[in-house]
């Protein structure tokens, strides 16, 4: 049942389902911000985020910084 894998998941992970792939789809984002020239849109739908303004939010949520920071600090050796 959908309770039981998420109580097995949180066991044997210490998270829920949902803040370890939101923290996985953060992950890859900031990797994307530093290693590419993506647009911050486009860069929020390949990691699975439709709205780019509950990608924001989430995004600075778990990094202290909004994509527009992150990006002028990481991309370009914060040159921008």
């Amino acid at each position: 049942s959908v309770s039981y894998l998420s109580g097995l998941f949180k066991r044997k992970e210490g998270t829920t389902i949902v803040d370890y792939i939101t923290d996985k789809r953060i992950q890859r984002a900031s990797q994307l911000i530093r290693e590419t020239n993506f647009s911050v849109t486009y860069i929020s739908a390949l990691v699975g985020y439709d709205n780019i303004q509950y990608f924001s939010k989430v995004f600075k949520s778990a990094t202290n910084m909004s994509p527009t920071e992150y990006i002028n600090k990481y991309r370009n050796g914060g040159n921008e």
